[in-house]
């Protein structure tokens, strides 16, 4: 169904688990052969970002025409004018990313598939794997939570691996209930982060609407005590559709290209809603249902690869080319003048 049209139709191929499913399956019921698209990254230090491998493996599996969206570096300019594609605040930096090979996507086709969903539904983010022991971390002292943090602050960050972010990010969901651990793993800034960050008039505003009353409001939903299940309900309806889907949505539509996402037809999304957590998360293996049942059409290779996710190397990209924009556009007359944050907070982050 996802594949009925009058037009050209690809496919977004990461060489995950999830787009490699999608392109497999779409490469067996199209009546064409298929177009997959893959943004790519040049550099050594940008290695843990670059898809290219897992991709080429997939595209040879379903002898898809295969176009590589290679990057090398990010142009400031062009991020601080996508502003326009949104109507509202935005600080995910993957919309730059999507933005790009949405551009170069549409010269080849007028849809493309997207794996978008894949990770909410079947348990694929790796803080899904620490909610077995969300309650037992929240039963600690608070202040074992600043004791812990400040001792995996030490661990470096690397250009090659995600475990230290997520090690320090585990530290943080210490000594909280649920709905803060999930607020410290899975979003950059804390209610109180927010209020530092907010001169005094429009801090009390922006109180008024705490994120952990919303993801509680959510939490409250699910009577469940499968929590992963609840967890991904939350997701469903805040971290997917106002960060992945609203990007997906605004950065396509810029250039008039339709994205599809499979994996949120209604009705995968109320079967996994029926399937319990040891069936998504099973022996420390995430989506391992999904990839259960497309093992015969999966390579080891992919169903074996850690996550690597669709995202852009922020702290690369701010240390080595945006120096000039902060120094320049975000000066502390212009935050003064505006009156909306704190200047001594923007220059502490």
């Amino acid at each position: 169904m996802q594949l009925i049209g009058d037009v050209p139709l690809g496919l977004f191929l990461s060489g995950g688990v999830d787009s490699s499913i999608l392109a497999i399956l779409a490469a067996k019921n199209s009546s064409s052969r298929l177009k997959t698209f893959t943004v790519a990254f040049e550099g050594e230090e940008l290695a843990l970002y670059d898809e290219r491998k897992g991709a080429r493996r997939i595209s040879k599996q379903v002898d898809s025409e295969h176009i590589e969206i290679v990057l090398d570096k990010p142009d400031p300019g062009l991020i601080l004018d996508l502003l326009d594609c949104f109507d509202q605040p935005f600080a995910n930096p993957t919309f730059y990313l999507s933005y790009l090979i949405s551009k170069a996507t549409k010269k080849h086709v007028t849809v493309a598939l997207s794996g978008v969903g894949g990770d909410e539904l079947f348990g694929g983010y790796p803080r899904y794997k620490a909610l077995p022991y969300a309650k037992f971390l929240s039963i600690f002292p608070g202040v074992f939570n600043k004791l812990f943090t400040g001792i995996t602050n030490l661990i470096p960050e690397s250009a090659t691996s995600h475990f230290p972010r997520r090690i320090k990010l585990l530290a943080r969901g210490i000594g909280v209930p649920l709905a803060e651990q999930y607020l410290r793993w899975s979003y950059y800034l804390s209610d109180d982060e927010k209020k530092s960050l907010l001169k005094p008039t429009f801090a009390r505003n922006a109180l008024l609407i705490k994120s952990t009353n919303i993801i509680d409001s959510y939490l409250s939903k699910i009577s469940s005590s499968d929590i992963l299940n609840r967890i991904q309900y939350v997701d469903l309806n805040t971290f997917l559709l106002d960060n992945l889907l609203e990007y997906t949505d605004k950065t396509s539509m810029a250039h008039g290209l339709e994205i599809r996402v499979p994996y949120l037809d209604h009705r995968i999304v109320e079967l996994s809603f029926k399937i319990p957590q040891k069936y998504k998360i099973h022996e420390k293996k995430s989506k391992y249902i999904l990839k259960e049942s497309f093992k015969d059409l999966l390579p080891e290779e992919v169903l074996n690869s850690p996550k690597k996710g669709f995202c852009a190397p922020i702290s690369i990209w701010i240390n080595e080319h945006f120096d000039y924009y902060f120094d320049n556009l975000l000066t502390c007359d212009y935050v003064k003048k505006q009156g909306i944050m704190d200047w001594d907070t923007i220059q502490l982050l």
